[in-house]
């Protein structure tokens, strides 16, 4: 899905700070996906070579506002939302994370991936999100 929305004109972006998240819980994953660990860094590889990940330089002047309207560990996030909000871009936050939604969508818009696969008509070829 990520490379159907890359090819549809997306930008997808997202804090380097996704890859320490990933670290952490890195035992959940390979809980939930039931991948041994070296096809979940392949995936994870793939995944990642079809999104820019940014630095914090970037978004850290963003990040004040950012904490007081997401949860802790979603904060990076938006704070990278907020720059590219400020730049005029039309973003939103492809998340299901629905506390991080709650809190931040005041701020910035969000997309599920239900709702980003009926953008993508993605609904029509079988796949069920």
């Amino acid at each position: 899905m990520v490379k159907i929305a890359k090819d549809s004109g997306y930008r997808l972006v997202t804090p380097e700070y996704v890859f320490e998240e990933i670290r952490r819980r890195e035992d959940k994953l390979l809980k939930y996906s039931k991948l041994e660990r070296s096809k979940l860094w392949f995936v994870l590889f793939l995944l990642f070579s079809e999104i820019e990940p940014m630095e914090r330089e970037e978004y850290r002047e963003f990040e004040e506002e950012a904490r007081k309207n997401a949860p802790l560990e979603d904060f990076p996030y938006l704070a990278l939302a907020l720059k590219f909000k400020r730049l005029g871009e039309n973003v939103r936050i492809w998340s299901n994370d629905s506390e991080f939604r709650r809190k931040s969508e005041k701020v910035v818009p969000f997309v599920s991936t239900k709702e980003l696969a009926l953008e993508l008509e993605l609904t029509n070829l079988g796949y069920n999100f």
